[in-house]
């Protein structure tokens, strides 16, 4: 099969650097034309360096790279100038980053965005470009694509704003297309459609993907060869079928070891013990408003309880109101109807004082932790900030204490958030949330970007923290393997409605709505991709 892409000898530095070891050392791999190849690793391992270099968008102030062969068809990338290789990036060359908000412009419609570049890059009419963007936006599963191109980036959920850079790359068909953990945010049934998606171009157009994924779940069906990257080195290069059935390095069995429990029918739940509620919620509707004309209803008449200590999963696909709703319960958005009531205090029209007691109870972890965090402070300064503004103890004592807490050193408390991975991020996004000794904490897609092997520390982390501390939680999670480990119950969301919820494992095994019933059939064909010997089943 002839190489789309020809990689020999990469190696990333840090600019100036010369006396550290390179973060990513001499790769050699070729990704054969209409092939689509998996590269894995740990957070940290250099997987996102390697695509940024072959894009050549490593920022040049902080890194430096170089490479004996570096080419794509009969082009040879490292005779290019710079302005040949930005006329490249396109129909050549195009990638779908993790963060989809930090490549849309926040200025700008969907629709005039994409049609600036789809018009630039194939040379269309702007009636041409715009049928073809409405189409790419249909093809990755939006019912109204017109109303998507008349939205602006910050009325999206996270999920649809990673669709619409999927149907940007889709328009433009390139002969590479690098996938940065382009399903992140996705959850599994749209997960599913967005990989069909990209098999589509891989099959029909002849374009060669690389996927970087952390997933591994997601690549028996999918790859035909799979890379596996360890502190910025190869350490296994193989088939798919290979890898899954007879992993030759240590590192690679332990990323398949680490997979989450695949979901799978059993005895039905035990009973759970009843307790006092600590959140009520009754008939909440929440309406955005992008202009004066124009409504969303984002949450409409939901109505929930939360007891104490218990963990509770929020799941539904992207944009069926999940963050609006976590949100709203700490009064970030102000809901149009309804109550929300913490140990029978109603929150909504409640004054400063009642509210400041609220947040201080009330603590939420987001996806990103490195854009919750300071990037110009210190972790004991981060710590710090929120004990003050409740009037607790800030003493360096404590912040250590909660940092024990997420299994964290005190040595960490003077370096600042970019010298951490994004587990250890997370980890100090729960200190930081734990610094005010909440009832209840709100972690919003908190596992999703995490790596299988960071994952399953956290979750054994929030399951601890749970019990020693006896913490409410509400997860809100697209993988549902993740919440039958984690939830006791779990709530489902359709369209901004509540459509289900109950037991874990008995929404699993007998889902009522037929919502629900189409996410764990989604669920049940991804854990169906993995080899019986890797299949692990949660416990009843």
């Amino acid at each position: 099969m002839t190489a789309c892409l020809q990689v020999r000898g990469l190696s990333v530095d840090i600019k100036g650097g010369q006396k550290h070891q390179p973060l990513v050392q001499g790769l050699d791999f070729d990704l054969p034309a209409g092939s689509l190849t998996g590269l894995v690793g740990a957070s940290g391992s250099g997987k996102s360096l390697t695509a940024l270099a072959l894009l050549d968008l490593l920022d040049p102030r902080l890194f430096t790279y170089r490479a004996d062969r570096l080419q794509l068809g009969d082009t040879d990338l490292l005779t290019l100038s710079a302005r040949a290789r930005r006329r490249l990036r396109g129909q050549g060359m195009a990638a779908i980053f993790q963060d989809p908000a930090t490549a849309l412009d926040p200025v700008s419609t969907i629709g005039r965005q994409l049609q600036r570049v789809v018009s630039r890059q194939l040379n269309l009419s702007t009636t041409d470009a715009r049928s073809t963007v409405l189409q790419a936006l249909q093809t990755v599963g939006f019912e109204d694509p017109q109303a998507i191109a008349r939205s602006w980036p910050h009325e999206l959920s996270g999920g649809m704003r990673q669709r619409i850079m999927i149907a940007h790359a889709h328009a433009l068909r390139p002969r590479l297309l690098i996938a940065d953990e382009p399903t992140t945010a996705l959850d599994t049934g749209h997960k599913q459609r967005i990989l069909a998606h990209l098999q589509k171009l891989q099959t029909e157009h002849g374009t060669a993907i690389l996927l970087i994924t952390h997933d591994l779940r997601l690549l028996p069906r999918l790859a035909d060869q799979v890379l596996v990257m360890r502190g910025g080195r190869l350490v296994e290069q193989t088939q798919t079928r290979a890898l899954f059935q007879t992993p030759q390095h240590e590192y690679s069995r332990q990323l398949l070891a680490d997979l989450p429990p695949a979901v799978r029918k059993g005895p039905p739940p035990s009973a759970v013990r009843k307790q006092n509620a600590l959140l009520t919620v009754e008939g909440l509707t929440v309406t955005h408003r992008s202009n004066k004309h124009r409504r969303i209803t984002a949450v409409h008449g939901v109505s929930f309880e939360l007891l104490e200590g218990e963990i509770l999963g929020l799941t539904g696909v992207s944009g069926a109101g999940k963050s609006t709703l976590a949100r709203t319960l700490l009064q970030l958005h102000s809901p149009d109807q309804g109550s929300i009531r913490l140990r029978g205090q109603e929150l909504i029209g409640a004054n400063k004082e009642q509210l400041q007691a609220a947040r201080r109870a009330m603590q939420i972890v987001f996806q990103d932790p490195l854009t919750a965090l300071s990037p110009r402070r210190s972790i004991y300064q981060l710590l710090q900030e929120p004990a003050r503004h409740f009037g607790l103890d800030a003493s360096y004592e404590h912040c250590v204490a909660c940092l024990a807490a997420v299994e964290l050193e005190a040595d960490v408390l003077q370096r600042r958030p970019a010298a951490f991975s994004s587990g250890q991020r997370q980890r100090i996004a729960l200190a930081r949330a734990l610094i005010s000794d909440p009832a209840l904490l709100i972690a919003d897609e908190t596992l999703s970007a995490l790596d299988v092997s960071v994952q399953q520390r956290i979750v054994r982390l929030l399951q601890r923290l749970c019990r020693e501390r006896h913490i409410s939680l509400l997860l809100v999670c697209h993988d549902l393997a993740l919440l039958q480990q984690l939830a006791h119950r779990t709530a489902v969301m359709q369209a901004g409605k509540l459509v289900e919820l109950g037991p874990t494992r008995q929404l699993m095994d007998q889902p009522m709505h037929a919502h629900t019933r189409e996410l764990v059939a989604a669920q049940l064909a991804l854990d169906s991709t993995r080899p019986a010997a890797l299949t692990r089943a949660v416990e009843p």
